[in-house]
């Protein structure tokens, strides 16, 4: 399949020699597939799965499991947010008997992690964080399983453990995920169509078009969005440089 960029601007020659020669550790890392089957085994009896989290720490998982959902063998529920509404309302539908709870944060420093994570003190948690963090200090003293977060940066982190292990509790296949990653990656190194779209959109930026709208066209691929507009802000959209994104699902034809 050749992908074109229409009635956008063209270059002769995509400068590729300018891209660094090293990848990037979130390419070559491989998760501990070993340890994601122990701890997905280890936690087989909840049928239930609240994943809490910022941005990368859960982006990545809310695509995979609602583009899979129909492969998954329990139900997630995902809670970025302190509104104590919504918090009432998921200690309501979920029960500790019937319900883990997975925190995620690398730094562990993050206020907004904590007030979300300690109402549900009394279920059955499993935190994923880094080696020196508040919330794995917290972690220790309430008896909670902690799994390493590994050092790569949150929005980079969907295809590590940090997102990887509730994909596998849920029952997905994350050795495939993760294979169809390298896949992926293996393709750029052929024609690197990342690079020449940031041309282009480059390009574009300088003419003075800087709202980016995505639209999707499936209702189960668009939680993805999220993980995709959080790369573009926060890789090359700060300090008040770079286009802003923004995603809808299509309208009907």
């Amino acid at each position: 399949m050749n992908l074109e960029f229409y009635n956008c601007p063209q270059a002769e020659k995509f400068r590729t020699e300018i891209l660094p020669k090293e990848k990037p550790l979130f390419v070559t890392y491989k998760p501990d597939f070993e340890l994601l089957q122990k701890i997905s085994t280890q936690y087989h009896q909840y049928p239930n799965i609240l994943i809490i989290g910022q941005g990368g720490s859960l982006n990545p998982l809310l695509g995979f499991y609602s583009a899979l959902q129909y492969q998954a063998k329990k139900k997630v529920y995902f809670l970025n947010t302190v509104d104590p509404d919504y918090i009432s309302e998921l200690k309501i539908i979920l029960q500790p008997e019937n319900t883990l709870v997975i925190s995620i944060s690398k730094s562990g420093e993050n206020t907004t992690q904590l007030e979300e994570t300690m109402p549900f003190a009394d279920y059955p948690v499993l935190v994923v964080t880094g080696k020196a963090s508040p919330l794995r200090a917290i972690a220790e003293k309430m008896n909670w399983q902690v799994i390493d977060h590994p050092p790569i940066g949150g929005r980079f982190s969907g295809l590590t453990e940090v997102n990887l292990v509730g994909a596998a509790i849920a029952g997905l296949d994350v050795e495939s995920l993760w294979q169809g990653g390298q896949e992926v990656y293996s393709d750029y190194e052929k024609d690197n169509l990342a690079w020449r779209a940031a041309f282009v959109f480059y390009q574009l930026e300088q003419k003075g078009y800087v709202d980016v709208l995505m639209f999707f066209y499936s209702h189960f691929l668009f939680p993805s969005s999220s993980a995709i507009i959080q790369l573009c802000h926060e890789s090359f959209g700060k300090a008040g440089k770079g286009q802003s994104y923004f995603a809808h699902e299509g309208p009907e034809v």
